[in-house]
């Protein structure tokens, strides 16, 4: 798998915590990749999807274009997980 893709899969993982665990879904997503000790350009990516940090890398910067044109969609902010 090519690393923008692997970033674009991986980089909300963090939403996936329970509710109750303390921080972001970027710092929590980018813990998870580190405890499995995924490549720095995936770490890279995620980190910087919400334009945090800057980009490192060129796929750090086609995942913000997608994260962005993503969360633009009709609908993409007032979704829940009960509507899937």
């Amino acid at each position: 798998m090519f690393i923008v893709e692997f970033i674009g899969l991986f980089h909300d993982i963090g939403k996936s915590f329970d509710h109750d665990v303390e921080g972001t879904h970027v710092s929590l997503g980018i813990d998870l990749l580190r405890k499995y000790k995924e490549k720095d350009e995936v770490i890279w990516g995620m980190e910087a999807h919400h334009g945090d940090t800057d980009p490192k890398t060129i796929e750090a910067i086609l995942v913000q274009i997608g994260d962005i044109v993503s969360a633009s969609r009709p609908g993409a902010r007032k979704e829940t997980v009960s509507t899937y």
